[in-house]
């Protein structure tokens, strides 16, 4: 994959950087801030489960699923 590619090579050279200066942590916290965003948007509410029937939106009926 050409584009992964580069995303890699631009973050090596990025991280190479870094070291240059003396800040290898940079691409670290960065990765981590990353992560830690994209966890979160994982808890964000779905939206209503039916199109047709908005009342389920605020209703649960155990019956209508399976165990």
């Amino acid at each position: 994959m050409p584009s992964l590619q580069g995303v890699v090579e631009a973050f090596i050279a990025f991280f190479l950087m870094c070291c240059c200066i003396g800040r290898p942590d940079i691409p670290m916290r960065l990765v981590t801030e990353l992560r830690t965003k994209a966890i979160k948007g994982t808890h964000a509410s779905w939206g209503c489960p039916s199109v047709f029937n908005r009342d389920a939106c605020h209703t649960y009926d155990p019956n209508r699923y399976r165990k």
